[in-house]
């Protein structure tokens, strides 16, 4: 008898520790306390290209599984938004860092060159922005090559607007990031250019950034140099022989990145992230590690 009732003891005690373990959060703590105390407001501007505006146009019809319409139908475009690396960058920072309250702002512009975005810099950078990201360089070395006088930038007043850019921002921002420009993969459709001549140039371009950029502590992710080695691997893109291939990093135009290109592009932007310090808390761990040895697999509490 007494075995019985000591028995029945400790299973009552398992059973209390067991409900207690997996018991819902809010019965516990309330998330809306902890969001409250360690929430952090962090602003990030974007300022650049169309590298960097990345315009799409959407429709509900097109994302909502419900309603996915039928080949050959047609759907009204809702609106017209900005994409690209600016906007994955922004979802993945959101997801890693719930605790903070982000606010993203893109004031790409598509055409843009160092002296336009110099320009939208001045009028737009306030002094509540935590991190600025900055991206030019394509357009002043391509129009130089397209022999467009009046929108060619040469490297030098390249380096001077830069260097007036990063100044403007590092006065009114925490943290500075900077982004080199991508090679040109083939020269869009009816357009005689040298495309190996153009990319020797956005080469020039990338390294007076990069030079200006350390000259005030930014951090400047070298595009360039991964679509050059990641093309090569991905699709045997040649940088002496610049021609359309599949899987490519651009569209095809061979300007603009393409979905994986854009991928290519937030990943680098996300690997040095962490650099900048700007956000409150660590970034949230996955369950599982892909790849982590004795790592057990995931599961539900009370599911099997």
């Amino acid at each position: 008898m007494d075995g019985q009732v000591e028995i029945r003891a400790t299973v009552l005690v398992l059973l209390t520790l067991f409900m207690r373990e997996y018991e819902p959060m809010a019965a516990r703590e309330d998330p809306a306390d902890w969001v409250a105390a360690d929430r952090k407001r962090v602003v990030v501007g974007f300022w650049g290209t169309s590298l960097t505006e990345h315009r799409e146009a959407v429709s509900s019809r097109m994302t909502d599984p419900a309603r996915v319409p039928q080949v050959g139908e047609m759907v009204v475009v809702d609106d017209v938004v900005c994409r690209g690396y600016a906007h994955r960058v922004s979802l993945a920072l959101r997801v890693r860092h719930p605790n903070n309250d982000f606010r993203f702002f893109n004031h790409g512009e598509g055409g843009a060159n160092s002296r336009t975005v110099l320009a939208t810099v001045e009028q737009t950078a306030t002094r509540d922005i935590d991190v600025a990201v900055v991206e030019m360089g394509t357009n002043d070395a391509l129009r130089v090559a397209q022999q467009r006088a009046a929108e060619a930038v040469p490297v030098s007043e390249f380096a001077a607007n830069y260097s007036r850019i990063l100044g403007f921002l590092r006065d009114r921002v925490n943290a500075l990031m900077c982004i080199g420009s991508p090679p040109v993969g083939w020269a869009p459709d009816g357009e005689d250019l040298d495309v190996v001549a153009l990319n020797r140039e956005i080469v020039r371009y990338n390294e007076s950034a990069a030079e200006v950029a350390a000259g005030v502590g930014a951090l400047f992710v070298d595009v360039g140099r991964a679509f050059v080695r990641t093309a090569g691997l991905l699709s045997g893109w040649e940088p002496s022989s610049p021609l359309p291939v599949a899987d490519s990093l651009w569209c095809s135009d061979g300007l603009h990145p393409s979905e994986l290109g854009v991928e290519l592009i937030s990943g680098l932007v996300l690997k040095v992230w962490p650099q900048l310090d700007c956000v409150a808390g660590a970034a949230v761990e996955p369950l599982v590690r892909i790849g982590e040895t004795g790592a057990a697999p995931a599961t539900i509490p009370g599911n099997r």
